[in-house]
């Protein structure tokens, strides 16, 4: 979507094509970085407060909302053993798409 809506901004004659980039904040941080190595639309990137790793993110968010529904430890610990095997299968997915894409 980043590419495609950078294409049609490049297309345009009121802009110049060598000063466009990206903003963005959280999610943006590791969705930011894949447009810009995709494509060379992209003149600059600023990330505030971005999310650089996003599994670490999302394990941290569920370690804190089991924590504060109540869980005990050894649950929580069960918790990111199965959350772990479904970011195995996304990271997987992941890089067959880079492989593809490559």
């Amino acid at each position: 979507m980043l590419i495609h809506a950078s294409n049609i901004l490049k297309s345009r004659e009121d802009i110049n094509p060598d000063k466009i980039g990206l903003w963005g904040i959280s999610q943006a941080g590791w969705v930011m970085p894949l447009a810009i190595t995709e494509s060379d639309n992209f003149a600059f990137m600023i990330s505030v407060s971005g999310a650089i790793n996003w599994l670490q993110q999302g394990q941290y968010y569920m370690i804190k909302r089991l924590e504060a529904e109540g869980y005990r430890q050894d649950e929580i610990a069960e918790a990111l053993a199965f959350s772990d095997k479904g970011n195995g299968f996304l990271l997987a997915i992941t890089a067959m798409r880079t492989i593809l894409l490559s």
